[in-house]
């Protein structure tokens, strides 16, 4: 009994457990009395509005009447790309608006819509309308496509303009020419004030043009008219072959430029008055720009040296060439002599290139020019660049501006795949180099009159062999990988004589070269008695016998001297990719000219102090 009142150890006894509950029993009553009916969840707390139903429906309807229109829209779009039919057939171009607002740029994207954007719209433009690069229709996005039925038929309708071009033809009928006449225009809104001036694309050579904006580049395929057209770029129409030069064959005509293929240019340059007044004219040319010390009297068509006495400064050393900012290039000679390299050469950055098409930067230079000591600035590069200029200033009715439209072709090699402005102008005045083709090494075993002479001797070779530098600020490495990969096959197949007679050449070159690099070292470190004695070392270890250049046609036995055609003494010039030994720097231009710089242009010893005594009165 003790047992079940007090239960075990430590635990209610049954009647208090019934005494608690009844406790919580009767609180629990209480205060479901004092606060009403309990919700048994938060979602019995919302009170349920009357519209809650409508609105939940009104919802869903508009999303999925939304959701079926973009679902229809879509299909409405797919559905009519791929029903769109593509014409094989050529497309009436009578019907088509290309230019809406006479830009260039909106203008090919329209008809050029389907290539690659990778260089300027103009640039994209040309090469449909002239080269014809055939390119699939069906792959078109643009909204006029031209299919390549009216590429054939715009292509054939050019290259027939081209080759019966003559001076008074009138503009073709074809419609497709003239449609590509258009084109043009448009794409040349900007370039000239005067409309008009383009009517005749093929017919009217077009140079009225603001006269200090270079051209970046031109493309001189055979069948080219202009290239790189478009704003800021002025355009030069580049009229070109006679029926009876061999376009395929180009090879022939590099290296054989004085065959009778090109008898007529060739004929046109030796009449004594077309000499006359191209002389004349280049005259002008060069007075016009500051060089009034023009010799007649030499070889025709040269400009006379600028280098009439040494440098009258103690500057021993060319300085270190760094890329040319325009901003500082007015300050010395060496900056005169680098822009020249820049614009004749491929060393430019984009952002010089667009500068230096201003008026502002090019006035600036032509100033410089005109003050400027030259010191030892190829003359060369100055005659290049009156070549460069006289199509802006010769006049129209020039005979030899007529002459360099009419025969430009046929006196240049194939272009390289980065062509750059002096390329439209240098070919043309390839006859008037042909003196300046001979490289002549006395025989070394005729005793010489003195050392002096030897030296001079090898002044004059390497003056008429490094008429170019491509890499004038290059560091010496760069360029010794630059030459390690020029390519001696450009011209000619690995199998043939030729491919052989250049490899030699050009190993015979670099010999030479280094040669001529210890002659500069050794006058720098050791003064000039010791040079000439190492010049004439030189003269006498380069052994001309039994080497490749006595069986060339053009050696000649009796004088041990070696002509070398025009046709490859220019080509170098060309390209920056080429081999030929014309286009190699001495030693990046820092070397070179400093050997030329201390030799008077007579063979005597210059002024470079006026105060030695060894310097002539």
């Amino acid at each position: 009994a003790k047992c079940s009142e007090r239960g075990f150890p430590g635990q209610p006894s049954i009647a208090d457990a019934m005494s608690t509950a009844t406790t919580s029993e009767r609180r629990t009553t209480v205060l479901s009395t004092m606060t009403g009916p309990q919700p048994r969840s938060w979602l019995d707390r919302i009170e349920e509005s009357p519209n809650r139903r409508k609105i939940e429906v009104g919802l869903i309807t508009s999303i999925c009447l939304v959701l079926l229109i973009v679902l229809a829209l879509t299909l409405f779009v797919v559905l009519t790309i791929n029903t769109t039919p593509v014409s094989k057939a050529p497309l009436n171009l009578h019907n088509a608006v290309f230019c809406e607002n006479a830009t260039c740029f909106e203008q090919a994207r329209r008809v050029m819509g389907y290539v690659e954007w990778s260089r300027e719209p103009c640039d994209d433009f040309y090469t449909y309308a002239c080269k014809g690069y055939h390119v699939s229709v069906a792959h078109s996005a643009s909204k006029y496509p031209i299919t390549q039925g009216a590429q054939d038929t715009l292509r054939a309708a050019v290259e027939d303009v081209l080759a019966n071009w003559h001076a008074d033809m009138k503009p073709s009928d074809n419609f497709y020419l003239r449609y590509g006449v258009s084109l043009f225009q448009e794409c040349m809104q900007g370039v000239s004030d005067s409309k008009e001036q383009l009517l005749s694309l093929f017919a009217d050579m077009t140079y009225n043009h603001k006269p200090f904006f270079l051209p970046k580049s031109f493309d001189l395929e055979p069948h080219t008219l202009a290239s790189r057209v478009g704003r800021n770029f002025w355009f030069f129409p580049l009229i070109t072959v006679r029926k009876d030069v061999d376009l395929e064959n180009r090879q022939h005509i590099i290296v054989h430029l004085d065959e009778p293929q090109l008898t007529a240019p060739k004929a046109l340059f030796e009449d004594p008055e077309f000499q006359k007044d191209y002389l004349k004219a280049m005259r002008d040319l060069s007075i016009s720009l500051g060089f009034d010390n023009v010799n007649e009297t030499l070889r025709i068509f040269k400009l006379e040296q600028m280098l009439a006495r040494g440098t009258t400064h103690l500057r021993a050393r060319v300085p270190f060439y760094k890329k040319v900012k325009l901003g500082s290039l007015f300050l010395d000679k060496w900056n005169i002599y680098m822009y020249l390299s820049n614009v004749l050469g491929e060393n430019m950055s984009p952002e010089d290139e667009v500068a230096l098409r201003s008026e502002k930067y090019f006035t600036r230079f032509l100033k410089a020019l005109k003050t400027t000591e030259w010191g030892t600035v190829n003359n060369y590069i100055v005659f290049r660049l009156v070549q460069f200029l006289s199509p802006l200033l010769l006049s129209k009715d020039s005979k030899v501006l007529q002459f360099m439209y009419k025969y430009g072709h046929a006196l240049r090699p194939p272009p390289s795949k980065r062509t750059r402005c002096l390329d439209a102008l240098e070919p043309y005045f390839k006859p008037l180099l042909l003196t300046a083709a001979k490289i002549t090494f006395r025989d070394t075993e005729i005793k010489r009159a003195e050392a002096s002479r030897a030296i001079a001797n090898l002044k004059e070779s390497f003056k008429r062999m490094s008429v170019k530098s491509f890499y004038p600020h290059t560091e010496q490495s760069t360029l010794n990988n630059k030459l390690r990969r020029m390519r001696i096959y450009y011209f000619y197949p690995y199998e043939t004589k030729e491919y052989q007679y250049m490899k030699q050449w050009y190993r015979s070159w670099k010999k030479l070269q280094y040669k001529y690099g210890q002659i500069v070292k050794s006058f720098r470190n050791a003064g000039f008695e010791f040079a000439k004695s190492q010049a004439h070392k030189t003269l006498q270890d380069f052994e001309w016998k039994g080497s490749v250049f006595q069986q060339d046609p053009y050696y000649d036995a009796d004088n041990n001297a070696l002509y070398i055609p025009a046709s490859l003494f220019e080509p170098p010039l060309y390209y920056g990719d080429s081999f030929l030994p014309f286009s190699i720097p001495m030693y990046g231009w820092r070397i070179g000219t400093k050997m030329f710089q201390a030799i008077d242009y007579r063979g005597g010893w210059p002024c470079r102090l006026p105060t030695t005594s060894e310097c002539p009165s």
